[in-house]
């Protein structure tokens, strides 16, 4: 009796943790992968800019830092630091990475299709995928007014609620 009974809990135990991987992974979301790419000829502001961009990223919970060809969005960020004025004039821009031949299916007969990729493998381009402009930003940062970090999670929460809060509703 006892070693059916622990047969039986062994069971239920086992049920309640599969069930819980389960629902969890049903859960889980699909991620953006973002690539950043910072220029800035000031190393330390350029490795604070994107420091301090990488974290609220990765705040968002959704979000993977990727540096290889997996992603889905970029962001560009250019940042130029005026010595004598001591701000710093920053371009955020945000851009989506799409399948060319998927973006043109709606458009054009299959055979057409087929001529594109084949000068697309023809340069180079093997992957097809080309980055979309979505939106950009123009922050001076002067640190007598603002932090660094503070512009930063401007911009990306910015970013968040108009841009990708809305693909996050449809998903």
């Amino acid at each position: 009796m006892r070693n059916v009974l622990i047969f039986l809990l062994s069971i239920v135990i086992f049920i309640v943790c599969f069930a819980g991987q389960l629902s969890q992974s049903q859960v889980e979301t699909e991620k953006f992968h973002f690539v950043i790419h910072v220029s800035c000829l000031h190393e330390t502001t350029k490795n604070e800019i994107e420091s301090y961009v990488k974290r609220e990223l990765r705040k968002l919970g959704d979000v993977e830092i990727n540096k290889d060809y997996a992603y889905t969005h970029g962001l560009d960020i250019q940042a130029h630091k005026n010595l004598i004025a001591g701000t710093t004039s920053i371009s955020f821009v945000l851009v989506e990475y799409v399948e060319t031949i998927q973006s043109l299916k709606p458009y054009l007969p299959e055979k057409q299709l087929m001529e594109i990729r084949m000068q697309m493998i023809a340069v180079g381009d093997s992957n097809g995928i080309s980055p979309t402009y979505i939106e950009s930003r123009l922050r001076i940062h002067n640190p007598q007014w603002q932090e660094l970090s503070d512009i930063c999670k401007e911009v990306i929460v910015d970013y968040d609620v108009k841009y990708l809060e809305k693909i996050r509703e449809k998903r």
